[in-house]
C-alpha cells in the first residue's frame, strides 16, 4: 500500500497478483487494453470520466437537453486459462449495473460516509412532447413547492446521531422527473425571486 500511495510500484510488484486495477484515464486515455503480469489473472483499466467524443462540441444546454452524460470505459485483460471470455462479461456487466446503482450501492456509500440523505436513483429520461413542455414545468414548479413547504424535514439539526433522511414528496422521481432534469433549465416565472 504505501508503495503504491508513493508511486514507487515495479512490474515485479504485480507478479503473481491475482487481479490488479489500472487507471490511464488519469493521463486522458479514453479506452485502454492494459497487459496482463505473468501470474497475473486479471487486470482492469479505467478510462478517463468524459462525454462521448461525439459531445465534446456541444455545449451544456445541448448536453442537459439531450441527457448526456460522461461515460467511464472500463476493460478487462485476463488470463484465458483462469477466466473465460463469458465470465469476464459477465464481470463488467456486474460492475455497470453496480455504477447504476442496483443493489442499494449508492445508499451503501452515502451510509458508510454518513452523508444524511438518500442518493437520487439513476431512472431512464422521462421525455414529453413540445405540448407537454408546460406539464413538466409545473411538475418542477410543485417540487419547488414541495421543498418551501416540507424542506425543512429534510434539515440536518440532530449533531448528536446519524438520521439518513428522505421524505417521498422531495425526490424529483415522485414529481414525474428524472435526475437528468436536474441540469436542464425551466421558466419558474416568480416562483423564484432574484435577490436583492
Amino acid at each position: 500500500m504505501r508503495k503504491a500511495r508513493a508511486g514507487s510500484l515495479t512490474v515485479e510488484d504485480f507478479a503473481g497478483t491475482t487481479i490488479s486495477l489500472t487507471n490511464p484515464g488519469t493521463i486522458g486515455t479514453v479506452h485502454s487494453v492494459p497487459r496482463l503480469v505473468q501470474g497475473q489473472g486479471l487486470i482492469l483499466g479505467v478510462g478517463s470520466l468524459d462525454y462521448p467524443a461525439e459531445f465534446h462540441g456541444a455545449n451544456e444546454q445541448a448536453l442537459a437537453d439531450l441527457a448526456i452524460s460522461k461515460v467511464v470505459t472500463i476493460t478487462s485483460t485476463y488470463d484465458h486459462r483462469i477466466i473465460q471470455g463469458a465470465q469476464s462479461g459477465e464481470f463488467l456487466r456486474r460492475i455497470h449495473e453496480i455504477l447504476l446503482g442496483e443493489e442499494n450501492f449508492y445508499d451503501e456509500i452515502f451510509e458508510a460516509l454518513r452523508i444524511p440523505y438518500v442518493p437520487i436513483r439513476w431512472v431512464v429520461d422521462i421525455q414529453f412532447d413540445k405540448d407537454d413542455d408546460v406539464s413538466k414545468t409545473a411538475r418542477v414548479q410543485k417540487l419547488i413547492d414541495a421543498y418551501r413547504t416540507t424542506g425543512h424535514l429534510m434539515a440536518d439539526v440532530e449533531p448528536l446521531s446519524y438520521v439518513q433522511r428522505s421524505h417521498p414528496d422531495l425526490d424529483v422521481v415522485s414529481h414525474g422527473l428524472s435526475l437528468w432534469d436536474l441540469d436542464r433549465e425551466f421558466a419558474t416565472g416568480a416562483l423564484v425571486e432574484s435577490p436583492l
